[in-house]
């Protein structure tokens, strides 16, 4: 049996191996994936993860938890700490569900529960879906809406499947739960720290997905399926430049956990129950997703309009990513001079 030090060994040693064999593909494939974080992790990203750890006002999760109530009821969670932390996660995407997965266990939920409510609260994000890949596909936000109603509402039609498959006990009200009560600082330092971690996990796959695309340049197929079960920005933009604008294949896509999501997921919560729901859930969630798409479809026919002079191109917030990007470069170089010289540490 391979232990885990000779695991990563073999592993440094194959990665090596290929920097040396083609060191170009090497610097191009980490360019590329530096520039989805510019362009697309950080702006739909940072704004959310500042919010979603700074809980200094418990009230502002129990207003947020107004719309979402009645789910939570559904799904035997008598908490409406739930019901906020979902209406963010909702917003937020894969990273901010995660992180708000740990306040739950925090709070007291069970490891099944939390299981079952995960496959709700880790989704794509609202930003992502809206404006990265229907906005970039169709030239306006209306199919990307479609798209997020879609897959949201498959996310919660599945978790409230779960719920009967995989039985828990009602969660109590846990009214008396201590919460986390950090100042805004530390919420940016969090933030940051997590931001650059997803970062780290895009950039290394997206290296993958270049080596793999390299070797299957002759399959099409094989070329963006492999890239849709890696890497959620590799898969969109192939299904993009290939499929043009096919927003079936482009809700499958969104669909579907790929492997770079589920290790984020993991490095969060660090439960493997957690990462088999997920996995489950997909077989369920697709086809959900891909059916409501499709009436919201026949609704409203005139949605996927596509203006002529919107070529498909993958890049969010194409004209002003710099905002968001250069307030997170800018947090993350303080935090750096913190660690010298306690710059925010004292404050805490």
């Amino acid at each position: 049996m391979l232990d885990k030090n000779n695991v990563k060994s073999y592993l440094l040693i194959i990665i090596m191996a290929f920097v040396l064999y083609n060191p170009q593909l090497l610097i191009q494939s980490v360019k590329n994936g530096m520039l989805v974080c510019y362009n697309s992790v950080i702006p739909s990203l940072y704004i959310f993860m500042v919010f979603a750890n700074y809980r200094a006002k418990p009230e502002i999760m129990e207003l947020l938890s107004i719309p979402f109530r009645w789910y939570g009821r559904l799904m035997k969670v008598k908490d409406n700490y739930f019901s906020g932390c979902l209406a963010v996660s909702l917003l937020g995407g894969f990273a901010v569900g995660a992180n708000y997965i740990n306040e739950l266990k925090r709070r007291g939920y069970s490891e099944k529960s939390l299981s079952v409510l995960s496959v709700a609260m880790i989704n794509n994000s609202f930003s992502y879906c809206v404006f990265a890949t229907g906005f970039s596909a169709y030239g306006n936000v209306v199919p990307g809406l479609i798209l997020y109603a879609s897959l949201t509402a498959a996310s919660m039609i599945t978790a409230f499947i779960f719920s009967f498959l995989y039985e828990y006990n009602i969660v109590s009200s846990c009214n008396n739960a201590p919460t986390s009560n950090i100042n805004i600082v530390s919420a940016i330092k969090k933030s940051v720290d997590t931001i650059l971690v997803i970062c780290g996990f895009v950039i290394f796959f997206n290296v993958i997905c270049e080596v793999i695309s390299l070797y299957t340049s002759c399959n099409i197929l094989i070329n963006i399926f492999s890239a849709v079960f890696m890497e959620v920005t590799c898969g969109t933009l192939k299904i993009l430049n290939y499929f043009k604008n096919n927003i079936y294949l482009l809700c499958f896509s969104l669909s579907v956990f790929p492997v770079c999501t589920l290790c984020q997921v993991y490095h969060f919560t660090g439960n493997s129950d957690i990462i088999r729901k997920l996995l489950l859930s997909r077989l369920i969630h697709t086809p959900i997703s891909v059916l409501i798409l499709s009436i919201l479809i026949n609704l409203f026919p005139t949605v996927l309009h596509v203006n002529s002079n919107i070529m498909p191109k993958f890049v969010l917030y194409s004209q002003t990513p710099e905002l968001s990007s250069v307030m997170f470069l800018i947090t993350a170089v303080f935090i750096i001079i913190s660690d010298k010289n306690k710059l925010f540490t004292k404050y805490e």
